[in-house]
């Protein structure tokens, strides 16, 4: 019989509910389908078509999810998996933000519900702290875990080991408003660093800059350096290195030439986004989870391409949430609840509603909706995409990034200098 979704905001978290999910670096509200979103090919499932009860029929699971109701074809994802398998799940729903300190106060309570939606970045920490159940052996058994792209893949690995899989994986691309680039006579966006030199300079003008992204004190910063120190060559584990002057030279470049805004020093990704609506940016770099919003609000005509390639050639930034079990009795209930999500159909249903990107290669492959449109950019750039925060003293980390970063954009140093002055202090930060 199938059983009704069990939204539950339990009282041993004193949780009020919340219209939305604060989820790092991205909207919350729902994308709704292209209209040919129907015509789409749907990737075939791996489970028969009459699938039998799961063997762990009329357990009950509970599922800490930062995604709220209004993410309609997940929760419908939900509702199916517990008519296909007999495992009745609890929901305990609650924005990332609050998410992040309930989890502490359930492993100290030993009320940690059995799977986790979690923060990518937060994936390595709740590894580290013992809290997660390895996914090696079930994943070898039931997913084939060749048609994954790499960087999703990282996100969910400690010590050479799988803690979770791709739950809403996002990258950055390039948007770029198609009538500046018209005017300015240039027919296509640029595909490497010195293209984009020439571009920018061909569409700065007295009231435009050429490019906008942001570089305030958050994380949103550190998402957009990222981008282009892997276009330069580096990694995390060698930032505040080389490659580091290279890509803090470049952004020092643009600002020199006033190819953007020093301003940025001050902007998010959602301001970046409204220096573009408001053309006083003819490119922007963003999410895929601005399609959305695009498409709704430019009165314009604009389009995307994936990050213009660097020295070291293509790169970009991957951010999104992982799904994790809890280590516990009822691993073998919750492994099922992940590999579920992890369907092809499933992973396909729900990434075309949200605009995040499918975590396997055939899902994009055979899917319409990601071979064509705004979206296209982006999917295509999970060739090349890399975490954004794989370690677990990440938060340390990444606040020293973004000083460097700010330091340079607001000129109190320079790109050596301030590499040089973040170089061994980020060090301490590594696992």
């Amino acid at each position: 019989m199938k059983k009704a979704l069990s939204l539950v905001l339990a009282a041993v978290l004193s949780l009020a509910v919340f219209a939305g999910c604060s989820g790092s670096s991205g909207e919350s509200t729902a994308s709704a389908p292209p209209a040919s979103q129907e015509e789409a090919a749907v990737v075939e499932s791996n489970a028969p078509a009459e699938p039998a009860a799961s063997a762990a029929a009329g357990e009950q699971i509970q599922f800490l999810l930062t995604y709220p109701q209004e993410k309609v074809e997940l929760y419908k994802i939900l509702e199916e998996f517990q008519v296909e398998t007999g495992i009745e799940l609890e929901i305990l729903y609650m924005p990332l933000a609050d998410a992040k300190t309930q989890i502490n106060i359930m492993v100290a309570s030993n009320t940690l519900a059995d799977v986790l939606d979690i923060d990518g970045i937060d994936t390595r920490a709740y590894a580290a702290m013992g809290i997660l159940a390895e996914l090696d052996e079930k994943i070898a058994q039931d997913i084939d875990i060749g048609q994954y792209y790499e960087g999703p893949l990282e996100f969910g690995m400690y010590q050479d080991k799988c803690y979770g899989l791709p739950l809403s994986p996002s990258n950055l691309s390039l948007f770029y408003n198609k009538e500046m680039f018209a005017e300015a006579g240039i027919a296509e966006p640029p595909a490497t660093w010195d293209e984009m030199r020439t571009t920018l300079a061909a569409l700065t003008g007295d009231d435009v800059y050429g490019i906008a992204m942001p570089a305030n004190k958050s994380s949103d910063a550190a998402f957009c350096f990222l981008a282009f120190l892997f276009q330069s060559g580096g990694t995390i584990e060698t930032l505040g290195e080389e490659a580091t002057v290279t890509a803090l030279n470049l952004y020092q470049e643009m600002l020199d030439n006033k190819w953007m805004s020093v301003e940025m020093a001050n902007w998010g990704l959602e301001d970046g986004a409204n220096q573009f609506l408001g053309q006083k940016a003819a490119m922007l770099i963003d999410g895929c989870w601005r399609v959305k919003s695009m498409t709704a609000n430019a009165t314009f005509e604009w389009d995307t391409a994936p990050l213009p390639a660097g020295p070291a050639g293509l790169g970009t930034a991957l951010g999104g949430h992982n799904i994790a079990a809890a280590k516990g009795d009822k691993f073998d209930a919750a492994w099922e609840l992940i590999a579920y999500i992890n369907r092809p159909d499933n992973m396909q249903r729900f990434c075309e509603s949200e605009n995040y990107l499918p975590a396997r290669k055939d899902v994009s492959a055979n899917s319409t909706y990601f071979q064509t449109g705004a979206i296209k950019a982006f999917a295509d750039s999970l060739e090349f995409t890399n975490p954004r925060g794989p370690l677990v003293k990440w938060p340390a980390y990444e606040s020293v990034m973004i000083e460097m970063v700010q330091s340079v954009i607001v000129g109190a140093k320079t790109p050596e200098d301030a590499a040089a002055a973040a170089n061994e202090e980020m060090k301490q930060f590594l696992d």
